[in-house]
């Protein structure tokens, strides 16, 4: 949702060379396909399936089922043409190892219930990713996904309720699983700051421009709301690199100033006075020793000695705690005097529990998601790749290079806050990914970054020579 004018007379052009076609796969045009994809998109984004059947009739989240069982169909129709193919855009190598390692896992699983049940999320999402691969051929055709990535936001806001329990202040979604957590909810208000702001700076239209930016004043405002430290200290070093990551600083730094305006009118209004900034600062009263810093540690050591029994493919999606209640001896655990108080608990970092659960196999897999997201993300800024936008009728709406810093930044984003907090496996790290990858299939597929090695460019002299226009 960015837009931006390439200037051949500030940038010389790179050496001609030989491009393969730019769409996305070889399959189908769209129509019926195209739209289910969007309703996709949006179900998983902004869990209208929890909403229809939590706030709803329950009866109603089985409308989800029909949707993604719709998908299924059109691409087995479409399997011997994928199979023919057998384009690595469509299969997504990383993902399907990261599925592979989650079936893996299953015979091992105690609670099986559980571990099917996030299997199902994981081939859900995979679903989507393959769907859009073959119906999202042009950038036109993939600006309704960038604009449910950012746009959901309105719908959270309308969601988020601000809690007055005693000792336990916060804002957060009531009916939401994750996000009824104040852990949870300041996480996506983090990713959502990064995303609404980079993707404001991208629009042409100035009414879309404040309205994103305002969308990301609230986030911000989320992420003061959810009392959450790790969330606050995650949105502290993403609006850092912001700054660090933009071309025009000067502009940004008027932004961070309008941020942190933000930050002190929330912690003025929502919290008694300075109890926002007492919660923060215990932070580094805590340290590791005691409070939840020593409870965090407590559970990553339990999660490492749980991975140490099976550490090829862990002991399923969702059970790491249902192993934990039943391997650990009462007493052996500090703080964890009764072994069932693990059974449902949160590890409060992704990685140990991701390790834990789905083993080296699968971690594994997590980290070359990452690394081809960053891979993939540095090609968007390539001038053929920004060429090629340019030249649609998207380039004429959205920068794809501020497009590309939005990804980046809620990457980052999700990256910090699941050190503090397991949430890998809502849909929000794993949309990010596939919108990055469902870009570079459409424009950046057969460029080549300028500097080798992984993670994005520097904001250097190559990026100033480029000037991003937003107006």
């Amino acid at each position: 949702m960015h837009s931006g004018a390439l200037n051949p007379a500030a940038t010389p052009a790179p050496a001609p060379r030989r491009s393969r076609a730019v769409s996305v796969a070889p399959a189908s045009s769209g129509g019926l396909g195209l739209w289910l994809v969007y309703a996709a998109w949006a179900t998983l984004l902004m869990d209208l399936h929890y909403f229809v059947g939590i706030i709803i009739a329950p009866p109603l989240q089985t409308a989800a089922t029909v949707l993604f069982g719709g998908l299924i169909v059109l691409i087995a129709l479409q399997g011997p043409t994928i199979l023919a193919s057998m384009k690595s855009w469509v299969w997504y190598p990383p993902f399907v190892l990261l599925l592979g390692a989650a079936a893996a896992s299953l015979p091992i699983a105690i609670n099986t219930g559980l571990a099917r049940g996030y299997l199902q999320y994981l081939v859900i999402y995979y679903v989507v990713i393959v769907a859009t691969a073959l119906y999202v051929k042009t950038p036109r055709q993939a600006l309704p996904i960038l604009a449910i990535l950012c746009w959901r936001f309105v719908w959270w806001a309308v969601w988020t309720r601000r809690s007055f329990t005693a000792g336990a202040p916060g804002m957060g979604i009531t009916w939401h699983p994750t996000m009824a957590n104040y852990d949870g909810f300041g996480g996506l208000m983090v990713q959502g700051a990064a995303v609404c702001y980079w993707f404001g700076m991208a629009a042409r239209s100035r009414v879309q421009r404040f309205l994103l930016f305002l969308l990301a004043a609230y986030c911000v405002a989320g992420v003061v709301g959810s009392y959450a430290r790790g969330a606050f200290l995650a949105l502290c070093i993403v609006v850092f690199l912001v700054w660090l990551r933009s071309p025009r600083k000067l502009l940004t730094g008027m932004g961070l100033v309008g941020a942190a305006i933000v930050v002190l009118a929330a912690a003025a209004l929502l919290f008694d006075a300075g109890a926002f900034w007492q919660e923060m600062a215990t932070v580094f009263q805590e340290g590791t020793e005691e409070g939840t810093g020593e409870t965090r540690m407590i559970l990553w050591g339990a999660a490492t000695r749980v991975w140490m029994e099976y550490p090829i493919f862990g002991v399923g999606l969702g059970n790491w705690g249902v192993f934990a209640s039943q391997f650990f001896r009462p007493g052996e655990i500090p703080g964890f005097d009764n072994p069932n108080a693990f059974w449902g608990m949160n590890t409060h970092n992704a990685y140990f529990q991701l390790l834990a659960e789905l083993g080296i196999v699968g971690l594994a897999a997590f980290i070359w998601c990452i690394v081809d997201f960053f891979i993939k993300n540095r090609a968007l800024s390539q001038p053929e790749a920004v060429a090629r936008w340019n030249s649609t009728d998207a380039g004429h709406k959205f920068d794809l290079r501020y497009l590309g810093l939005g990804l980046e930044g809620a990457m980052v984003a999700t990256i910090l806050v699941n050190m503090v907090y397991a949430s890998l496996f809502e849909p929000w790290f794993i949309s990010i990914w596939a919108a990055n990858r469902m870009l570079w299939a459409l424009v950046a597929r057969d460029t080549v970054p300028a500097s080798k090695g992984v993670g994005p460019p520097a904001a250097g002299r190559r990026m100033a020579r480029r000037p991003f226009r937003t107006g």
